[in-house]
């Protein structure tokens, strides 16, 4: 076991791929069943807002129109207020009015807002097109099923990209701060440091718990030490 963990190449690799493919398929799988759930609601919301007529870069129709709705999102202590609103009495609107989180149109512009920055587009990207019920429908089911596929790639290379960073990280930092005291290979911090750090992210995802980044630190930094030092003790 010893030295299939500690002295296999790729074992570390390896056993980051594994994690991240699960990782990827449980917030896939959580996800696409939202959606499922979801969708017939969406699109019975939807119903009053639409049809809607982009026309060279602004909202034709409806016009002179104010539709707005709210929809409270988490539980009912912590609950958040999301807006969505239609106003194509005016081509654009005042930071007055798009303080809440949400989804704004003017007729020329679209607004992002979120606690932490707002994204403001201009309709001039949209193509000229009338999104009536059908349409939107048909989006949404488009959605349903195909928003797995892309989810679980995108999750996966994030979740190994990040794996991978955070590895080499706090292995160059162990490696920094033990290389006088538990002379290691930096290939073999490397390898004890990922499979440490796995264990932690599944500490993390399993219990709901976030560890502290200089704790893990700390954890991983005496990993390295325990280890070296008593599978790996330095000839006298």
């Amino acid at each position: 076991m010893k030295k299939f963990l500690l002295e296999q190449k790729w074992v570390g690799v390896g056993f980051a791929i594994i994690v991240s493919l699960i990782i990827a398929w449980v917030a896939t799988s959580k996800t696409v069943g939202f959606v499922q759930a979801v969708s017939p609601y969406i699109s019975e919301e939807a119903q009053a807002f639409l049809p809607v007529t982009f026309e060279n870069g602004m909202i034709t129709e409806p016009q002179n129109t104010i539709i707005a709705k709210e929809y409270k999102t988490g539980d009912e202590d912590n609950a958040a207020v999301i807006k969505v609103v239609l106003n194509t009495e005016v081509d654009e609107l005042s930071s007055d009015d798009i303080k809440d989180s949400g989804v704004y149109f003017s007729r020329k512009y679209m607004y992002a807002v979120s606690p932490q920055k707002t994204e403001i587009r201009s309709l001039s990207d949209f193509p000229n097109m009338t999104v009536d019920q059908e349409m939107f429908d048909a989006g949404v089911k488009w959605l349903e099923t195909k928003v797995g596929n892309y989810l679980f790639g995108i999750i996966f290379v994030m979740m190994l990209s990040w794996i991978g960073l955070a590895a080499v990280i706090y292995a160059a930092i162990s490696q920094l701060l033990l290389g006088k005291v538990v002379p290691s290979a930096f290939a073999r911090t490397l390898r004890i440091t990922t499979l440490g750090y796995l264990v932690l992210l599944i500490i993390e995802l399993v219990t709901g718990l976030g560890i502290n980044i200089l704790i893990k630190l700390v954890l991983l930094v005496l990993l390295n030490y325990f280890i070296n030092k008593q599978l790996y003790p330095v000839e006298k």
